[in-house]
């Protein structure tokens, strides 16, 4: 995480650098009928770089969505390879796809009672900040009363042969919601019988993450949070499920020396592996239109940027 977010703040003050430079030798003075004296250098500066910082930003998100865009056109291009059974190369990153099955003990879903081999559910609340009595109203701010995960010893049978899966997964399909009138008495009886070691989200907590992770085994589970329940205030219930047999992508670091899909300490992010579920065309078109969705959304910043850096040097003095 601290060497991708490095990675983009170079990114940024190259193209503020940049961009400066452009401006300080493009800035014209703004011309009136009554002709203002000559800007001094000091203000030409500072003119130019707040225009640069403007201007560097929109180009940021412009290259961050085209770095997207082109991220899902590669994980497309290797989950058709996954489905014919190529796998990456030992230590390197890839997509495996194809039908997981548990070896281990079957899982119950702590809020919806369903069967399956991997969960992770999450249970939050709004809650209302004081108002300090000058300007607006803070917003509400997000509260998690419990979140956990768990996953059972499993296996994903790909065209290649069997994978293991030996990491935590970061669910990428969308949660199923419920109400406490829904399930109640699931939550209840959940939250009583298990034990809460610490809060807050666990991919903000990496040494915690290292302890869940070190068992290897392939059996992971953790329940954070305070595991209260206010019966009085409404609560925003989701759970991701993944069932025995269900066709599933998973996008991580692959181990050849213990045939599994492993932790990535060394990955720019903190949490790199991710898990999606359907089916191989499915999948393909999603990933597609997500591509598509980065591009166009690149096209319409860098426009943004382009127009930023051509029109500053002509309006921009008349702000100063």
């Amino acid at each position: 995480m601290k060497r991708s977010c490095l990675t983009w703040a170079v990114v940024y003050i190259v193209l503020a650098l940049g961009l400066l430079a452009w401006f300080s030798a493009g800035v014209r003075e703004p011309v009136s009928d009554i002709s203002p004296p000559p800007a001094s250098m000091p203000s030409r500066f500072w003119l130019s770089l707040g225009g640069a910082v403007i201007g560097a930003l929109l180009a940021l998100f412009a290259s961050s969505m085209m770095v997207s865009a082109v991220t899902r056109l590669k994980e497309r291009f290797h989950l058709h390879q996954a489905s014919e059974g190529r796998r990456p190369r030992d230590g390197g990153r890839g997509v495996f796809f194809g039908r997981i099955l548990r070896e281990g003990p079957c899982l119950t879903a702590p809020v919806s009672g369903r069967e399956c081999l991997l969960y992770r559910y999450r249970i939050t609340h709004s809650e209302s900040r004081r108002s300090t009595g000058r300007g607006p109203s803070p917003p509400d701010r997000t509260v998690t009363d419990a979140e956990g995960f768990a996953l059972t010893p499993s296996v994903i049978q790909t065209a290649a042969g069997l994978v293991k899966l030996r990491a935590f997964v970061t669910p990428e399909f969308r949660a199923d919601r419920f109400t406490m009138g829904e399930v109640g008495r699931n939550v209840d009886a959940y939250l009583e019988a298990a034990t809460f070691r610490g809060v807050g989200n666990l991919e903000e907590d990496h040494r915690a993450l290292q302890a869940i992770l070190k068992n290897g085994d392939g059996a992971i589970r953790y329940d954070r949070g305070t595991g209260k329940i206010d019966p009085g205030v409404a609560h925003w219930i989701e759970e991701h499920i993944v069932r025995n047999g269900d066709e599933v992508c998973v996008f991580g670091k692959f181990s050849a020396a213990e045939g599994a899909i492993v932790p990535d300490p060394d990955s720019p992010t903190l949490m790199p592996t991710r898990l999606r579920k359907g089916s191989l065309e499915f999948l393909s078109r999603r990933l597609a239109l997500s591509a598509v969705g980065y591009a166009l959304g690149a096209l319409g910043w860098g426009a943004l940027a382009a127009g930023w850096a051509v029109a500053f040097p002509v309006f921009g003095p008349t702000l100063w």
